[in-house]
């Protein structure tokens, strides 16, 4: 996934404290969500007609009082549909979409008044110039800048002026750039954009001079142009939705309650999950439907004080970052023509302003032209908590800068305009992912958030208002999850459910919810905690409070932005030492192992005879704790170090024969990058690996990290430990401990609702007609006997011979559709890691593989015709387990071409159990770990795996059947037929297209169209016939994954 660069998000509204207060006080609801989704996407480019009908015309002025008919003396309790929790622009027009998209009635609740926070702090500017295509909130910017447009239109239509109503300037949009590089950006950014459907044109210094006179220009100069970017009035804006909201008062639909904080929520029976309103300090206010927390920057102190004195610990990741913009009124000096940014967003210039480094001060340049002629110039960002403060500092700065782009302003002093100037001081609800939470709040059943939008709240309103309204309704949301964004719900319930203080999740030790697997006394040698390797005895470390320690961490970079932490082992067991520290993401629980040894033999472990400081973290510019440094032992001859250590001095660390141990070289392997643990400006932190993986291979994953670092000098080589005993199956479970073991961690498969390509058992396919066909003899093919006997034993995939369907059509279209009563799943057991591990893949086979479809353009799902189709589908799940414990570490998820790996305290899990949750993709097959869509292509555009649940679902332990492992195991004749399952496909692609896709797109576009499918891997568009599972490389050999 293509994330938005951080500028997207830093200084596009900032915000200010408006002083004057209404003449009432009104009643308030609070809104809901159904789904915690992140961000969804545009489903076409067919839209709905505009959701805000107008109130009867009439001009309102700012801040208008509430109407004499809204000033109704409530009693203590009161009772709507929707309780929408916040006044700024999410909550009104949330309110607004349920008013008039639905007969539902709405309060809304805040405690101070509207366009009191950042809304009427705001710039107002409806801009895409700075935002990214591909990014993880283009379509809900898209489908809300539309809304807008639409919104406007719509008042000319009416005989309004959309100017006079919402203060709405259809300006376009400059994102200029002062240096060749950044020029060369701006042009790959129009070029992204006009894919991306916008209206989009590269400016260069002289047609920039021509549209902006005022900007200084030099052959250097350029900027990226949006002819529809527009901007508004936010207190105007607002003023027309209150009014349109306060229409449905008189039919009881609609109030307000202002000035009303609220105390607490409002549960069925005062401790169950299911939120019923909330409770201020004057009012009961009932949600019967769905109860909407849209606070802004205060909906993460609000959800937590909310919920205080409950049994559940709320900590969403929303704060408050202070934004400055300098309004100079009246201003004559020049005009703009145009709303202006500078392209640096990403590269924030930091103000000179003394004492306020720790606040991670920074100032862009962004400049507009109000409808009454006043100058609007920003902005700033910083964390300095709820402060809403004026710094005259930083408003010198906000000057200077948008001096280095007006040169007009040089010669005009600030304090020129020290009586018709004002300052706008706002917060922005800043999240660390840069996506907006949007959906239910999980574990409270009614309990929605809408937060998050940092400066964008004003431009995504529209949008999240009609995403909201369509998950509390039920109704299918005209926005698409995208690609790997599907995973928000977790991540959301990650940030919710952590009870510490800092609301990271590795906080949290994760614990798998039910009883872990027994293992079995007198059997072999799994289980019994540690390994000898020769000379070598290892013991796996599970990472927790009372065994290893927090050397360091940082709260930046890596997933989700949220950083890593490192860990020391403590308190081993006696004769043990440490041989490397451990690294893991703060955005999961805490959740990992790492090897300690004992020297056996006597000369397998010597501490080092020196340190050699490899890296430092004192010259990045993160929040950490500390400074952190990165020690390399230097080992005798002979021996190979496997880990680094931590510390948080530039002193070199002592020689303690404790500190860290060296590894006898004969007990060692060469290692590589395994997953990326966190990564900041060119620095990688990643595990290690063994380079050579497979039932045979000897190396042996010990959980240490190390980091790479680009264009810096290559970093002495880590190693991995080395299993010499050679019988890699020795520590394995018997045949009871891994049926033990299955069924404990046996997965649970969902298929999609509109899923008819089912699986079945490999008897059931033969017993049902599959023919065996032979080249050279086609038109003989022959019935292949159930238990597949008949079936060419060995060899290779030569295109000899291949499987199919019967001739007739009803038994073909029945073997297609497959059969979920007579599917069972088939297991290869295998050691991994020199025999360390025991992975279980556990593989499924499907007679049919369906058409694909691809997201392209405005085109949310179309089908490719008979691409993608063939006969015989093997897809796999591996189950990775600890030979030291019994417990599940990862699962891979096998996807096409390629796959995942997913670490366990990452799944899904069926409630109360051990079994995870897999989601097989619609038609394709391919496994995931979550439902949702996922694309397989370029930026927004590719292959479709939608995933979803349904009473369509496989418990793989329920029917299995062992076709390989370690124990002498019978194999299936059709395990050693290496042939193809299925024929080979001779697509037409071009003839394809032309079907399919003539009537609806043109030329230019199937052109494009072909190129795209033309570059799709044979395994996901089924050209070549699939192969069996012992055909496969991972049959011995370790998944593929990136």
């Amino acid at each position: 996934m293509i994330r938005l660069q951080k500028r997207c998000f830093d200084a596009v509204l900032v915000f200010w404290k408006l002083n004057k207060k209404p003449n009432d006080t009104s009643k308030a609801l609070i809104t809901t969500t159904s789904t915690m989704v992140s961000i969804y996407y545009v489903q076409s480019a067919t839209f709905l007609n505009s959701p805000f009908p107008s109130p009867a015309s009439g001009s309102l002025r700012r801040g208008a009082s509430s109407p004499q008919s809204l000033r109704v003396t409530a009693s203590r309790s009161s009772s709507y549909d929707v309780v929408v929790v916040g006044g700024g622009i999410i909550g009104l027009t949330i309110a607004r979409q349920f008013l008039t998209g639905s007969d539902l009635s709405v309060a809304v609740v805040d405690k101070a008044v509207p366009c009191s926070g950042a809304t009427g702090a705001g710039q107002g500017y409806i801009w895409m110039t700075h935002k990214k295509p591909g990014s993880d909130i283009w379509d809900l910017a898209m489908r809300s800048h539309h809304l807008w447009h639409e919104l406007a239109d719509s008042l000319t239509d009416q005989g309004l002026d959309p100017q006079d109503m919402l203060g709405w300037k259809k300006t376009g949009s400059l994102l200029v750039g002062k240096t060749s590089q950044e020029c060369v950006a701006l042009k790959q950014k129009v070029n992204e954009l006009s894919e991306g459907g916008l209206r989009a044109e590269y400016l260069s210094s002289a047609d920039l001079f021509l549209k902006e006179p005022a900007i200084l220009v030099d052959d250097e100069t350029g900027a990226a142009f949006l002819p529809d970017d527009s901007q508004l009035d936010a207190h105007r804006a607002v003023a027309y939705i209150e009014k349109g909201n306060r229409e449905f008062a008189t039919e009881g639909r609609y109030a307000e309650f202002y000035h009303e904080p609220v105390t607490g929520l409002l549960r069925s029976d005062g401790g169950s999950k299911e939120v019923t309103g909330v409770q201020t300090l004057k009012h009961n206010l009932y949600g019967k439907k769905a109860t909407i927390v849209a606070a802004g920057c205060w909906s993460g102190s609000l959800m937590h004080d909310l919920l205080k004195d409950s049994n559940i610990s709320v900590d969403v990741p929303v704060k408050p970052r202070k934004g400055h913009l300098l309004v100079v009124e009246n201003f004559d000096s020049f005009n703009l023509n145009h709303g202006i940014m500078e392209a640096g967003y990403a590269d924030h210039q930091s103000a000179s302003a003394p004492g306020v480094e720790e606040r991670m001060l920074s100032i862009s340049m962004t400049a507009t032209m109000d409808t009454t002629g006043n100058l609007v110039l920003g902005s700033s960002r910083e964390f300095v908590g709820f402060d809403t403060e004026a710094d005259e500092t930083i408003i010198r700065c906000i000057w200077e800068r948008a001096a280095e782009f007006f040169p007009t302003l040089r010669d005009i002093s600030l304090e020129d305009f020290i009586r018709n100037r004002k300052v706008r001081v706002g917060l922005r609800p800043y999240i660390p992912d840069g996506k907006p939470m949007i959906g239910s709040v999980p574990g409270l059943q009614n309990l929605y958030l809408a937060a998050g939008h940092e400066g964008g709240g004003l431009s995504m309103a529209l949008g999240t208002a009609e995403m909201v309204s369509d998950i509390v309704l039920g109704k299918p949301s005209k926005v698409d999850v995208s690609a790997n964004t599907y995973f928000k719900p977790l991540l959301f319930l990650l940030y919710l459910f952590v009870n510490q203080t800092n609301g990271l999740p590795v906080e949290t030790i994760f614990k798998f919810q039910g009883p872990l697997p027994p293992i079995l006394p007198h059997e072999v040698h799994f289980g019994k905690g540690t390994i000898d390797l020769g000379g070598l005895e290892v013991k796996q470390v599970s990472i927790s409070n009372t065994t290893a320690k927090r050397v360091w961490r940082t709260y930046e970079g890596g997933r989700d932005s949220m950083g890593f932490s490192i860990f020391e082992p403590i308190n081993l067991p006696a004769n043990f030492f440490k041989i490397g520290f451990y690294a893991q993401p703060n955005n999961q629980k805490l959740f990992g192992w790492i090897l300690v040894a004992r020297d056996v033999s006597g000369r397998s472990l010597r501490p080092p005879v020196d340190y050699i400081e490899v890296w430092n973290t004192a010259s990045l510019d993160i929040k950490q704790d500390g400074h952190a440094y990165f020690w390399q032992p230097v080992c005798l001859n002979g021996y190979k170090p496997v880990g680094v250590i931590v510390t948080t001095s530039s002193q070199k660390p002592p020689m303690k024969k404790k500190s860290i141990s060296c590894v006898r070289s004969e007990l060692t392997e060469q290692s590589e990058a395994d997953t990326l643990v966190w990564g900041f400006k060119g620095v990688s932190v990643v595990n290690l690996r063994p380079v050579q993986r497979g039932t045979q291979a000897t190396g042996v994953y010990t959980g240490t990290f190390s980091f790479q670092q680009l264009n810096s000098s290559p970093l002495p080589y880590l190693f991995c430990l080395k299993n010499t005993k050679l019988n890699m199956s020795s520590n394995m479970p018997s045949k009871a401990q891994t049926r033990a073991l299955f069924k404990t961690y046996s997965p649970l498969i969902y298929f999609h609702p509109k899923e008819i390509f089912l699986p079945s058992s490999v008897h059931w396919f033969f017993a049902n007609g599959a023919l065996l066909y032979k080249k050279g003899n086609e038109s003989n093919p022959i019935p292949i006997q159930p238990n597949g006997t008949n079936l060419p034993q060995g060899g290779s995939n030569d295109d000899l011979f291949w499987l199919d369907f019967p001739l007739d059509k009803t038994a073909k279209e029945k073997v297609q559709r497959g059969d979920l009563r007579n599917t069972k799943v088939y297991l290869n057991i295998k050691p991994m890691f020199g025999g360390t591990f025991t992975d279980i893949a556990v593989w499924i086979f499907c007679p049919f593989n369906g058409n694909a479809h691809l997201k392209f353009l405005f085109i949310k799902s179309l089908s490719l015709g008979q691409i993608g189709e063939h006969v015989g589908d093997w897809e796999h799940v591996t189950l990775r387990i600890s030979n030291f414990n019994g417990k599940l570490w990862r699962v891979y998820f096998s996807q096409h071409s390629g796959g995942t790996l997913v670490d366990a305290c990452d799944l899904e899990y069926v409630e109360g159990g051990n079994k995870p949750v897999i989601y097989s993709s619609l038609h394709g097959h391919a496994m995931f770990s979550k439902p949702g869509l996922v694309l397989q292509g370029k930026r927004k555009y590719g292959i479709r795996n939608d995933m979803a649940r349904s009473d369509k679902w496989l418990d793989c332990g329920k029917g299995y059947e062992v076709i390989g492992g370690p124990w002498g195991v019978v194999e299936p004749a059709w395990t050693s037929y290496f042939r193809k399952w299925g024929p080979r496909m001779g697509y037409k692609i071009d003839k394809s297209i032309k079907s399919f896709a003539k009537k609806i797109l043109p030329m230019f576009v199937r052109k494009r169209l072909r190129n795209i499918i033309r570059k799709i891997p044979y395994e996901i568009i089924g050209e070549d016939g699939p192969t069996g599972p012992k055909a496969k490389l991972t049959w011995t050999g370790d998944d593929k994954y990136s």
